[in-house]
């Protein structure tokens, strides 16, 4: 496991180890940990004891909306994601329904929805959910996308790279040997 303390400081830890007093304010798992015999009882106190308590501040539908539209830097939109849409078809098998979006490229994205319960099974509703499910997993092949358009014209989003961040480098060129072992 590693612990994330306020500061940001990263802790590793094993299940069964001494804590130190130390608090988290989010924890990664390793595989190895929870596979550890004693990490059910170990998890349960980090979880219970040692979690610093934190103030979450949600915004509201109105103020996610003014902030999004203040951001002027280069970012997905809703709009980006459905003008990439091309097709949608729907396979409904007993309560089992699937969305299959084919974007403009030919890729496919699908997205499910399933009923537990044949009484509450309702294809409009079924639809919507396993529509957006797939419009969810279109969210980060876009960033990707945005994100390596961004890197070809030589502007650095991340910290690392050809510029700091402020617009296009004229003097970047993207290392062409690099281009052709991995093309898009």
């Amino acid at each position: 496991m590693i612990g994330v303390t306020e500061t940001g400081e990263r802790v590793s830890y094993r299940p069964g180890s001494a804590l130190g007093g130390r608090q988290f304010v989010s924890i990664e798992l390793d595989p190895n940990d929870i596979a550890h015999p004693l990490f059910e009882q170990w998890f349960a106190n980090v979880v219970r004891c040692r979690m610093a308590p934190r103030s979450l501040t949600m915004l509201t539908n109105q103020e996610l909306d003014a902030k999004l539209a203040a951001q002027t830097r280069p970012r997905v939109t809703l709009e980006r994601i459905h003008s990439r849409i091309a097709k949608t078809e729907f396979l409904r098998n007993d309560l089992l329904t699937i969305c299959v979006l084919t974007l403009v490229n030919g890729f496919k994205v699908t997205g499910e929805s399933a009923c537990v319960d044949a009484g509450n099974y309702d294809a409009m509703i079924g639809d919507k959910i396993a529509r957006d499910n797939a419009i969810q997993k279109i969210w980060p092949l876009e960033g990707y996308a945005l994100a390596d358009r961004l890197h070809a014209s030589g502007v650095n989003i991340h910290g690392v790279g050809p510029d700091v961040g402020n617009g296009p480098n004229p003097d970047y060129r993207p290392d062409s040997s690099a281009a052709a072992h991995h093309p898009v």
